[in-house]
């Protein structure tokens, strides 16, 4: 007798429950000031007179549902267009160009030249360094920290070729 095994999928479910009739996720930042503060902002849904509500940061009152499911999916849709929204954001709180620079938020948080994507501009998301948050790096080479983004992206720019 053979036994197989089937391997069952489970899908992400990026929803923390409380346990007590709610669920959240947390949303990503939307600015710089963001990356740096231990504040989040966070969907909610409870569970309450028979319905399934959806509350979103910045948006009084919530949106009823009938199932968790389809709460769920409408949150997933609110996550969506935030994570779709976020390079945008951050490079317009940064004052960067978006033509020329783009943002990265995987691993940390950085934004690289387009052209020249050894040119880096990591940001010190941990909050270690709160006078120069700002790294320019051309490749491996560190060339300085700065407190704002368009110092950095300065620097990297308009650095002297090597040898000069």
């Amino acid at each position: 007798m053979t036994e197989t095994t089937e391997k069952q999928e489970i899908a992400y479910d990026p929803w923390d429950s409380t346990g007590m009739g709610m669920w959240f996720v947390h949303l990503d930042p939307t600015t710089l000031e963001g990356l740096w503060s231990e504040e989040q902002d966070t969907l909610y849904v409870n569970r309450d007179d028979g319905g399934y509500w959806l509350g979103k940061p910045g948006v009084m009152g919530q949106s009823q549902y009938p199932t968790l499911e389809a709460a769920k999916a409408a949150g997933a849709e609110v996550v969506k267009a935030r994570e779709e929204g976020l390079a945008a954001a951050m490079l317009k709180d940064a004052g960067l160009d978006p033509a020329v620079w783009a943002f990265e938020y995987e691993n940390g948080a950085r934004f690289k030249h387009r052209e020249n994507p050894e040119h880096v501009i990591e940001i010190d998301i941990e909050g270690t360094n709160v006078r120069n948050r700002f790294g320019a790096f051309d490749g491996e080479a560190e060339i300085g920290e700065y407190a704002n983004a368009g110092d950095a992206a300065d620097a990297l720019v308009n650095r002297p070729a090597p040898g000069i």
